[in-house]
């Protein structure tokens, strides 16, 4: 199966908003799955957070493709 990825910046204090809710709510609509969150930290303190969402390639139609696997920059000689 092929992915797509998509990633969406917040900044701490947004995370207990609406907007933060409204946001999740609209990308599980569009078929996003949350897959991953990163927090930014600056001086010791988290000042935004990063989401990380995949979704199928294939409900967008894109079609399959050869799978490429990449090589290590030593290794590609």
């Amino acid at each position: 199966m092929r992915w797509e990825y998509k990633r969406l910046e917040f900044g701490i204090a947004e995370v207990a908003s609406q907007v933060f809710q409204d946001e999740l709510d609209a990308a599980g609509r569009e078929g996003w799955e949350l897959v991953a969150t990163i927090q930014h930290a600056r001086h010791g303190y988290s000042q935004q957070v990063h989401l990380v969402f995949k979704r199928s390639a294939v409900a967008k139609g894109i079609e399959p493709g050869p799978l490429r696997v990449a090589r290590s920059a030593s290794r590609a000689r």
